[in-house]
């Protein structure tokens, strides 16, 4: 059924339409029509790059959805395997199915109340749903039945997970010492978190000094993240050290795998702080192109792009 679907076939790779004299063998015709295909806005009504790495996308949602099902119908077969039901919660989380992944928390919760897992994988799925209120108190009575049945799921996995739910609930304090406790409890593997509170931090222009600590120990964990080049950069920001923020910007846009709004929004604010208007609305334009429901950014643009217009032309 895949295989004959056209969502799942390969995108074709038309060859540049070069003179006749040029000959080459059909390996390096290949590779031509990769490179030309990859990087080239012509492709003669043929599938752009855009185009199939949006279909890549759907193909790949299509198959989370079908594994999530497969799972739910073995869940028929095997009703009373815990593994079943936390694999059909993850497979929806991942699958942005948070109404189907509430559901199965909820059912999986009811069914095995000893497994306190499953109360944090409903509190965790309450949080992205946005209902902050019913997640902070999942999270507190998992962390009480824990404490007293199960200690050991109070790791620093646990503590990141709440501590973000805070930090999206508002609970700013409370985020905080929540993730300064899942450092603690595992510092060889607290980069997130640490991103997590410095990026918090950062963003509020609070504990920059502190900020800086946590965000620099999280890059000497993993010293190629994208994401957290960002966080360091945004730091700068806020410190209003530009140029500095400039750069670790600019080397974490290079760093993501795919444009990011976030890295793309901030590189504009740092041009506007730097008084390069015109470089502002390049970017916050790209970034508005990814998340074109933007408040933020659309009144940027609002704001910023009629003096660029008025600009007289360098000679």
């Amino acid at each position: 059924e895949v295989m004959s679907d056209a969502l799942f076939i390969e995108a074709p790779l038309p060859p540049p339409r070069l003179p006749d004299f040029i000959k080459l063998s059909p390996k390096w015709w290949g590779v031509v029509a990769r490179i030309w295909w990859h990087w080239s806005d012509r492709h003669h009504q043929q599938e752009t790059r855009a185009e199939a790495e949006v279909r890549a996308e759907q193909a790949a949602q299509v198959l989370i959805e079908r594994a999530a099902a497969a799972m739910r119908q073995a869940l028929l077969l095997a009703p009373i395997d815990p593994r079943r039901h936390e694999e059909i919660i993850r497979t929806s989380l991942r699958a942005g199915d948070l109404a189907g992944a509430l559901q199965a928390a909820t059912e999986a919760e009811t069914k095995f109340p000893y497994l306190t897992g499953f109360s944090v994988l409903r509190a965790i799925t309450l949080s992205q749903t946005g209902n902050h209120a019913a997640s902070m108190m999942a999270f507190e009575r998992a962390l009480v039945t824990a404490a007293n049945s199960n200690p050991d799921l109070l790791d620093s996995d646990f503590y990141l997970s709440y501590g973000g739910a805070a930090e999206r609930a508002g609970h700013f304090v409370k985020a905080a010492e929540l993730l300064k406790k899942s450092i603690a409890l595992d510092p060889a593997r607290s980069a997130q978190a640490c991103n997590y509170l410095a990026y918090m931090w950062a963003d509020r222009g609070e504990n920059l000094a502190e900020a800086e600590q946590l965000i620099r120990r999280a890059l000497e964990l993993d010293p190629g993240n994208g994401a957290y080049l960002d966080t360091l950069g945004w730091v700068y920001f806020g410190q209003g050290r530009y140029e500095e923020s400039l750069a670790e910007l600019l080397r974490a846009s290079e760093l993501m795998q795919e444009p990011d709004p976030v890295v793309l929004d901030h590189i504009g604010d740092v041009y506007g702080k730097l008084g390069k208007t015109a470089d502002a609305v390049l970017y916050w334009n790209k970034a508005i192109q990814l998340d074109p429901k933007n408040q933020s950014i659309t009144e940027k643009l609002d704001s910023h792009a009629a003096p660029v217009a008025r600009q007289p032309e360098s000679n």
